[in-house]
């Protein structure tokens, strides 16, 4: 009889199991940072792909600086990811550049332009200084380029 139950116990085990990975897999690309770096002329460009950051209320983890408008976390786009490029010149941290990031997800193929904020983490001041915004990122494969000054960069990484 204790066999029997055990029979039951372990089918009903691995569903269970199944289903909460079912479950939880769509969060894993939520959880997955991407973080790159590579060289434009005398530029050292990183890129980070990161969860999306809000810039709004008390509890905000970015301060806006300019340039387009971030896309709230809570906005009609549901952005799930922070694209964004930290730029240094000379070991030291660019404030202002000419940015453009655009990006694509390799199996659609049409290119993206990612409407570029500036902005820090906020009570961090200008050392924290970077480039991007929200953006709404699917799992797979992409190339982004990021332009600083007319030097670019070229990105590949892999959301799962």
């Amino acid at each position: 009889m204790t066999k029997s139950k055990n029979l039951v116990r372990l089918p009903l085990a691995a569903a269970l199991a199944v289903a909460l990975t079912c479950l939880f897999l769509p969060l894993a690309a939520h959880a997955q940072n991407i973080s790159q770096t590579a060289k434009a002329g005398k530029y050292s460009i990183t890129l980070k792909v990161l969860p999306a950051e809000s810039f709004m209320g008390t509890d905000a983890a970015m301060a806006y600086d300019g340039g387009a408008e971030p896309e709230a976390v809570d906005g009609p786009m549901q952005p799930n990811h922070h694209m964004v490029a930290f730029i240094s010149r000379d070991g030291h941290p660019v404030e202002r550049a000419n940015v453009k990031i655009r990006y694509r997800l390799v199996s659609n193929g049409g290119w993206k332009n990612l409407p570029v904020a500036r902005m820090h983490v906020k009570g961090k001041g200008a050392d924290t200084t970077h480039f991007g915004n929200n953006v709404k990122l699917m799992p797979g494969q992409y190339q982004v380029q990021v332009t600083v000054n007319h030097k670019r960069a070229k990105f590949h990484f892999t959301l799962q």
